[in-house]
């Protein structure tokens, strides 16, 4: 991860770099906080409900309701610990209502993290780190993308960036974001600003800022046509809770989410995580997630080692593992993600590089990792409109994605033979992952037969002021068909 030595933040600072100096911490041995007094509780109806609040407020007192995932009997409970009563009593007490059916589900609540957050890695941004530089950026040429894009821009598809804030008007994003994204964070807005608050303790303030628009702005490079749908849930210092990630992952499922990606996690195997990921992919969603910055096996980190996520973990320009990514035999891709720094200074050919609010700056991290993966995922699934069909089914989505990229990239164990089968069958490569079906319609070409005519205006016309999520009509993402869609048809006409 990026060193933040007393040596190295005085060598940064006289190369002319902007930071906020941080103290690095391992913890992968601490293992994520639990939130204090909340649970999460599944029951199946409203009269399952309430003999659990009955049963529970008789021995620990009353309960409060402080969130829930509609429709799926998923809630968040807030509850105060009487004198003599412990957080593990209220542990085993869940498990005894799961075992005698009071309840179908309870956990404890726990936060996840961005796994730059997690270990204190910092975005550097300074006058060599330009636009010039993103461009050309070796993931480029690594994930062979010149080609990849003559075959998919990724048009058509939505791409849920469940992350931090954003910075839609950004220009490296294109324009190319969703109007109906949404905040959980808790007083907080989409946008990719900092509170002015030490939400952790950990004495940095806002140390996150940057986070979110760094992911999408990644995927947005890799699959420019694609339509990037932000999803807050960490703060502006990197922290999540496990709960409002489940509710964001089902947001996005039920906003008509294509690829879902997640450059976060946390080391506790939740519950109400694992199946809104399930539910998320038997309704035809791709989901992605970062492997974790611990440089280790374990802990595990989730959701990218559950079996219906596709963990994401980090190489560098040789495919070699970077030496902060984490590692196992649950991960399932590889990509690029670390920087090379040279006299505290980042060798920008060898370097990530992707925006920021104010700028463009250079960062390292499985987070990122995860971004390219999601964005050449985009690449793929554009290449397929037709799905679901009745040979690829909406629950087959995430497998025949999933097979492509992992069949179609150099194996990491030949550059890794340390790491036998512990850094994912492949290191994605959009180029050969593109090769295998049909080139992807353009985002105009409204019925996918290459050109853009008379056809897609009528079939704009037909569809014209409807309003909806994720529409192939609304070209510019903001859930609603109408002049501006109608302006970005006729600039990409193309029919003699």
């Amino acid at each position: 991860m990026l060193n933040t030595t007393h040596r190295s933040i005085r060598s940064l600072l006289a190369a002319g770099f902007v930071f906020s100096a941080c103290v690095m911490t391992t913890s992968a041995e601490q293992g994520d906080p639990l939130v204090p007094n909340r649970m999460v509780i599944e029951t199946l109806n409203a009269k399952q409900r309430s003999r659990f609040i009955a049963s529970f407020s008789e021995q620990f007192g009353a309960i409060t309701s402080v969130d829930s995932i509609p429709a799926t009997g998923f809630e968040l409970f807030a509850y105060t610990l009487p004198v003599g009563s412990t957080t593990g009593m209220v542990h085993d007490v869940l498990d005894a209502m799961m075992l005698e059916g009071t309840i179908v589900v309870g956990e404890l609540e726990y936060e996840g993290s961005s796994g730059e957050g997690r270990t204190g890695s910092l975005w550097l941004s300074s006058l060599p780190v330009n636009d010039l530089a993103l461009e050309e950026q070796y993931s480029r040429s690594l994930l062979g993308l010149d080609a990849a894009w003559t075959r998919s821009m990724g048009a058509g598809v939505v791409v849920a960036v469940i992350d931090g804030g954003i910075t839609p008007a950004h220009p490296w994003l294109g324009g190319r974001v969703a109007q109906w994204g949404v905040s959980f964070v808790p007083g907080e807005s989409l946008a990719d600003v900092g509170n002015g608050i030490d939400d952790d303790g950990d004495g940095l303030i806002d140390e996150q800022v940057g986070h979110g628009t760094f992911v999408a702005g990644l995927i947005h490079w890799v699959a420019p046509e694609a339509l990037i749908l932000p999803i807050r849930v960490l703060n502006s210092d990197g922290i999540t809770t496990n709960f409002r990630t489940a509710k964001a992952i089902h947001f996005a499922s039920t906003h008509n989410a294509d690829i879902i990606n997640l450059s976060l996690g946390s080391d506790y195997d939740s519950v109400v995580v694992k199946r809104m990921v399930r539910f998320a992919v038997q309704n035809g969603a791709v989901v992605l997630a970062a492997a974790g910055n611990r440089a280790a096996e374990d802990p595990r980190e989730y959701p990218a080692s559950d079996q219906f996520c596709i963990g994401v973990t980090a190489l560098d320009w040789f495919d070699v593992k970077a030496p902060f990514a984490s590692f196992g035999t649950k991960i399932d891709l590889a990509a690029p993600g670390r920087t090379l720094f040279k006299g505290g200074s980042p060798v920008t050919s060898r370097a990530i590089i992707g925006p920021v609010p104010n700028g463009i700056a250079v960062w390292e991290g499985t987070s990122f990792a995860s971004a390219f993966a999601a964005g050449t995922a985009a690449l793929v699934r554009a290449q397929h409109p037709s799905w679901p069909n009745e040979v690829v089914t909406a629950d087959l989505i995430a497998v025949e994605v999933k097979a492509v990229l992992g069949n179609t990239g150099p194996n990491p164990n030949t550059t890794n033979p340390e790491y036998p089968d512990m850094l994912g069958t492949a290191r994605i490569d959009a180029s050969l992952a593109t090769l295998l079906a049909p080139n992807a319609p353009r985002l105009a070409d409204l019925n996918a037969d290459g050109v853009v005519g008379a056809i897609d205006l009528t079939i704009m016309l037909d569809s014209w002021a409807l309003g909806g999520f994720g529409l192939r009509c609304d070209l510019n993402g903001d859930a609603f068909v109408g002049a501006q869609d109608l302006s970005i048809l006729l600039s990409a006409w193309n029919e003699g």
